[in-house]
């Protein structure tokens, strides 16, 4: 038995037998047995089982009738509602009106229904019959009631009875009884607040905009009428068209006739009615009309007030003219539906008109873009002929200038008289009537992190998912991870380009969210459509899984993938050439795919930002955490608030990341600068790693070896095999000082970033993959020497979108801060372009300008980008900022624990350090110290103030260092470390004298210093060992440009005896009873 029950229900309980008078009362086999009849109706007729099986609204009502009988003995029983399950709001919201024999026992809600105390119960006698009614609906159409849309309420009927001996007197403890229960589930509609009903005329046709055919007529003519009815809540209607009016003889008459609609039909969507097939008027005169429809709660009437005009006469009608032969032409020839013209000329639309009457006619021809309705409003898109005289055939219009798309159309006949004929539309209806392509499409590869993903399972956004992105931790980036193999893990899809992204943030002290709008390749993409282009026309976009390897992204296998977008924009071209424009590692993917197609397709490909052989950026990226660079930021947004620790964890196994590392050409290229972009400063050693030992470095480190090695083969086969032609352009920048060049690592845990040219993430050797002091003047490389334009900005700055479509429209026009010279990349300017602070220590560093703009971590892990054209790098202890030179700036310092800390204050011309401010070596009492400084552009030294309680006040005042020229803001070198040479092992008791010294040949040494077993120590200190073990002499030195250096000499000191292997007459070592003071 289902949850609904049977159509004809008889439920059987068991029956526990009590013998009252003689238990020979059960073997005789009379029947105590309350027997409870099920009746299934409701107040529709539906056949159905019980309650359950149609759904419940305001306006409808459901009713079931139980037939209780006794066969046996007289008996007492009760009944009682029992709420099972479901939705308790519903539940509560059910009404139910109960009847027995007629009479109502119980009006009220669902779950007080209760007539099972001994005095509320009902006596039946032997063969006796109740028959009980249940009238179930909801208590009434409410706003306020909470959403019982789409809910259950699953309860019983039971009924209790017991054997009453005496008709008024009940014995609990013994007798006959008997429990049944009626089980039911009913369910609510879809809407429980009943939605008013819409009316409106049909959009085309006869009936479009009036409702009837013809609007005039005289007394033999038959109108139709027809009208949308619309209900959200899908109510079945009642439809009614009324006419009222007087006659030319003063006859009033007034008729309304209907329609009961279809419960079949789905009004939510509107549902065009006929109402009546035909009607008619006796009487010439003038009459109005109107439609009202009802819902059964909500009338509705159109038009709201009066009606709309019917002219009945019985003169003759003038009728419409009568349109055929629908032809389109290119030029002379006419052309198939679908045609496509390649060149842009004009296009004509005829057809065949004449009219009944005689009268002068006209061509009206609605022309619209194919993803465009027709409307019938002249709003640019309807071309009108002038009135010629009926007889003479075709007419014909002409549209010219029209832009490259796909379009339909259709056309009408309009008389003198304004009569008009119905639309007729060219060709089969939906079809693309013909298509413009002149524009040689151009495709859009966007770099990495520039593709949307979305989980493949459900397309919930993964990638970039901006409302995650509020919140601290970043674990729905998991999704992201792939195997040791480069593997997925969660399927992901990629989607579209990346346009733009909203990302709210939350005011740390007010709790206000404000929400960014970070475009990122809408730019670019907007510079084409102003432009004339469309999407999918002749401008197409290659989102990709910028995760996986390119041979993965590039697989010619792949439905929807990387190659079917770029034969998608081939197929489009009138000439079977495509343009490309790749940024930034799009135009990896692109070389790769030249590589099995070939470039006959191209007619120009335009590089932007390409890093050809990688960047140190991604270094950093996979060792220790990046929200910069190739994507990882909100790509100029003023937040990158991706943790750096889990941008670390989901880079580890991606294929891309490892291929945007600096390859064994980039070092070669670079060498004239720097031997490596990885150099180690520390331990008594100074060197720049070549490719093969920063390789063994990133292993030892954990990273990926397997995606080390295919990076390697990769780069080995394509960095000399990038194609070489004249429709081969790049956009590269060169100027911007935020570019990291290398990456140098010094005792202590100090690491410091070296710049280049390039950028801000591409250094420029990488993009020319070539020697950079030997590019050559000309070609079809564009050099972007602006400082203030970054990674991203190359495809959002409107100067460079401007050279972009000069070059791909021939229009050679580079702008002031575009140059195809070389030699503007190197050019020195008048003054500084660039300032740089970091620190390194355990604190936090801010920056705010003078509009209190911020520049700096912020409360959630992440670092905002508030100061116009700033950036900021972290490096485990270690920070920078960049901002530009021109203004003044409050910088703070927050302590993050007791110690001390360096401050470093760079000014950079192009790509040059021309000055340098330190604080060496700067106390911190704990992790209450503040440090402030005002910066501003003097010759004089900055002062800066040391809060060490944070309650306000400066405690004390540090000044300087050191001021640095260029030469010296060059030195990179530490200080070298002489001191005493101790050998390994020594005798106790013996004195040994500690020298040491720094020496630094270009800025100099600021501080030495030096500790023998933790206690601090000076140059020639004379000591005597006392104790026998291990010993360290430990000596630190700084120069004046913030490099440091640490050494130590460890050896053990053993007894005398011992190291010459004596031992006493009893074997026992000889122990001097104390240690011998040093005078």
């Amino acid at each position: 038995m289902t949850i609904f029950g049977q159509l004809s229900l008889i439920l059987l309980a068991t029956m526990a037998v009590f013998s009252v008078y003689s238990p020979v009362l059960a073997i005789v086999g009379v029947d105590f047995t309350l027997t409870v009849d099920d009746l299934y109706q409701n107040s529709y007729g539906w056949n159905h089982n019980g309650f359950g099986t149609n759904e419940i609204a305001p306006t409808k009502n459901l009713t079931k009738e139980i037939i209780v009988t006794n066969g046996g003995a007289p008996m007492r029983y009760g009944l009682k509602a029992q709420i099972m399950g479901g939705s308790e709001a519903f539940c509560n919201g059910l009404q139910v009106t109960i009847f027995q024999n007629g009479s109502v026992k119980m009006e009220g809600n669902l779950p007080d229904f209760d007539l099972s105390l001994p005095s509320n119960q009902f006596y039946l006698d032997t063969g006796g019959i109740d028959t009980w009614k249940f009238v179930t609906g909801i208590k009434h159409a409410d706003e306020n009631l909470p959403d019982l849309r789409s809910k259950s309420c699953e309860f019983n009927f039971v009924f209790n009875g017991y054997q009453d001996r005496n008709f008024d007197e009940v014995f609990p403890d013994g007798g006959f009884s008997d429990t049944e229960i009626d089980a039911n589930v009913i369910v609510s509609g879809v809407s429980l607040i009943n939605s008013a009903p819409q009316l409106s005329f049909p959009l085309s046709g006869p009936y479009a905009g009036d409702g009837i055919n013809p609007n005039s007529g005289d007394t033999e003519t038959r109108f139709s009428v027809r009208v949308v009815y619309q209900d959200a809540d899908d109510d079945t209607p009642i439809v009614r068209y009324c006419v009222q009016g007087t006659s030319d003889d003063g006859f009033s008459r007034k008729f309304c006739s209907g329609i009961s609609g279809d419960s079949r039909l789905d009004y939510a969507i509107g549902q065009e009615m006929l109402i009546d097939s035909s009607f008619g008027l006796s009487k010439t005169g003038k009459y109005e009309y109107f439609f009202d429809a009802t819902d059964g709660v909500q009338y509705v009437r159109l038009p709201e007030q009066g009606g709309l005009p019917l002219q009945i006469s019985n003169e003759l009608p003038n009728q419409p003219p009568i349109l055929s032969r629908l032809e389109q032409w290119d030029g002379s020839t006419s052309i198939i539906e679908g045609w496509i013209m390649r060149s842009p000329r004009a296009i004509s639309f005829s057809a065949d008109v004449n009219d009944p009457n005689g009268d002068q006619i006209q061509l009206q021809v609605e022309l619209r873009r194919f993803e465009e309705s027709f409307t019938g409003t002249d709003d640019g898109g309807i071309l009108t002929s002038d009135l010629i005289p009926s007889g003479l055939g075709t007419i014909r219009v002409t549209r010219a200038s029209l832009s490259d798309g796909k379009y339909h159309w259709r056309a009408r006949a309009i008389d003198s008289n304004g009569n008009k004929s119905e639309w007729r539309e060219f060709g089969v209806a939906e079809n693309v009537d013909f298509e413009i392509r002149t524009k040689i499409p151009v495709i859009i590869i966007p770099g990495i992190m520039g593709t949307r993903l979305d989980r493949a399972s459900d397309g919930e956004n993964v990638w970039p998912n901006g409302s995650e992105m509020l919140f601290p931790g970043d674990e729905y980036l998991d999704d992201l991870k792939l195997t040791e193999l480069g593997q997925e893990i969660v399927q992901i899809s990629p989607a579209d380009i990346l346009r733009e992204e909203q990302i709210s943030i939350v005011d740390s002290e007010t709790f206000e969210i404000t929400v960014y709008t970070s475009f990122i390749y809408r730019p670019l993409i907007e510079s084409f459509l102003a432009r004339g282009y469309i999407e999918n026309v002749d401008l197409f976009v290659a989102p990709y899984d910028w995760r996986l390897d390119v041979q993965d992204n590039i697989n010619l296998e792949r439905d929807g993938g990387f190659d079917d977008k770029i034969q998608s924009a081939i197929a489009n071209s009138p000439t079977g050439k495509i343009d490309i424009v790749a940024h930034s590692m799009g135009g990896i993917l692109a070389n790769e795919y030249f590589k099995h197609r070939g470039m006959e397709f191209v007619n120009k490909l335009v590089l932007i930002g390409v890093p050809k052989l990688g960047a140190p950026k991604a270094f950093q990226t996979l060792n220790f955490g990046d929200n910069d660079g190739f994507g990882f930021s909100v790509f100029g947004l003023g937040f990158n608030i991706l943790n750096e620790k889990k941008i670390k964890e989901i880079s580890q196994n991606m294929k891309s990341a490892y291929e945007l590392l600096p390859s064994r050409r980039y070092l070669n290229l670079n060498s004239i600068f720097q031997l490596g972009y990885v150099g180690f400063f520390g331990g008594g050693t100074s060197k720049w790693l070549n490719y093969d030992e920063t390789k063994q470095i990133m292993i030892n480190e954990g990273r990926n070896e397997f995606m080390l090695n295919n990076a390697d083969v990769l780069h080995q086969f394509s960095d000399e095999t990038w194609p070489d032609s004249p429709n081969i352009y790049q956009i590269i920048g060169c100027l911007n000082t935020d570019t990291v060049g290398a990456y140098r690592f010094y005792d202590d845990g100090k690491i410091k970033i070296d710049t280049t040219r390039g950028d801000g993430t591409v250094p420029l050797v990488s993009a020319v993959n070539a020697p950079i002091l030997n590019i050559p003047e000309g070609g079809s490389n564009y050099f972007v020497t602006s400082s203030e334009v970054d990674h991203m900005g190359l495809v959002k700055d409107i100067g460079i979108l401007n050279t972009l479509h000069s070059i791909l429209n021939n229009e050679v026009n580079p702008t002031g801060y575009v140059s195809t010279s070389p030699s503007a990349c190197f050019s020195q300017l008048q003054s500084a372009t660039r300032l740089q602070f970091s620190t390194h220590s355990p604190v936090e560093l801010h920056i705010y300008d003078a509009l209190g703009s911020h520049t700096g971590p912020d409360d959630n892990g992440g670092v905002e980008i508030g100061i116009p054209n700033s950036n900021y790098e972290r490096i485990k202890g270690n920070s920078f900022a960049f901002v530009p030179p021109d203004g003044e700036y409050r910088v703070v310092i927050d302590a993050l624990s007791e110690g001390d800390f360096n401050l470093e204050i760079k000014s950079y011309n192009s790509n040059s350090v021309i000055s340098t401010a330190t604080y060496l070596n700067v106390g911190l009492a704990g992790n209450e110290t503040v440090g402030e400084l005002f910066y501003t552009d003097t010759d004089e030294p900055l002062p800066l103030l040391m809060d060490n309680n944070g309650n306000g006040a400066a405690d004390n005042v540090v000044m300087p260092t050191a001021i640095l020229s260029p030469e010296e803001s060059a030195d990179i070198e530490p200080p070298a470390i002489t001191m005493t040479e101790i050998p390994d092992t020594v005798s106790v008791f013996s004195p040994i004298t500690l020298n040491f010294s720094a020496t630094d040949d270009l800025s100099g040494v600021a501080f030495l210093s030096a500790t023998f077993d933790g206690t601090s120590i000076e140059n020639g200190d004379k000591i005597r060992l006392c104790t026998v073990g291990e010993h360290v002499l430990r000596v630190e030195t700084t120069d004046r440009n913030g490099n440091p250096r640490i050494s130590e000499q460890i050896f053990e000191a053993r007894y005398p005896f011992e190291l010459h292997g004596q031992r006493g007459s009893n074997g026992a070592a000889h122990l001097p009873p104390i240690c011998p003071q040093e005078n």
